[in-house]
């Protein structure tokens, strides 16, 4: 599983400003992509252990683990970010251009993420064109049953 800076400075339970030092020196096994400092959970504990330094996740990053096994728009959003250079000649090629830019999505949960946008980019045309009937309602039913 791949951390962000922030989940790894609260494994470490250190400031994000000593990571962040120790990212510029070389010292930590973290690398940029795009925006985003990011590291690979075992490596990072493995790195732990070799430093005598402590590694543990909190209920709250173990929570968020648990909810990467079905990665979520919503959780994708909180990480936050900027993208640059987004491509595309249609909304679903932007959407999935975004989505493929995202460094700490896995790449196997960024087809599901790019269809959950573009069942809401539906649901957002829906609902500004067309009354809501109920016998609308089937088209999106992935999002109804989280």
């Amino acid at each position: 599983m791949k951390l962000i800076l922030k989940d790894a400075a609260r494994s470490l339970n250190l400031p994000e400003s000593t990571i962040l030092r120790w990212i510029q020196q070389g010292k930590i096994p973290m690398h940029k992509k795009g925006s985003f400092y990011i590291c690979n959970q075992l490596v990072i504990e493995k790195w732990a252990k070799e430093h005598n330094l402590s590694f543990s996740f909190s209920e709250n990053i173990k929570k968020k683990c648990d909810n990467l096994q079905s990665e979520t728009l919503v959780y994708a959003l909180k990480r936050g970010g900027v993208l640059y250079n987004i491509d595309g000649k249609n909304t679903n090629e932007v959407l999935e251009s975004a989505v493929n830019k995202i460094p700490f999505i896995e790449s196997t949960k960024k087809n599901e993420i790019t269809a959950r946008l573009i069942e809401r980019e539906i649901l957002i045309w829906l609902i500004r064109c067309q009354p809501i009937r109920q016998n609308h309602l089937h088209v999106l039913p992935s999002l109804f049953l989280q």
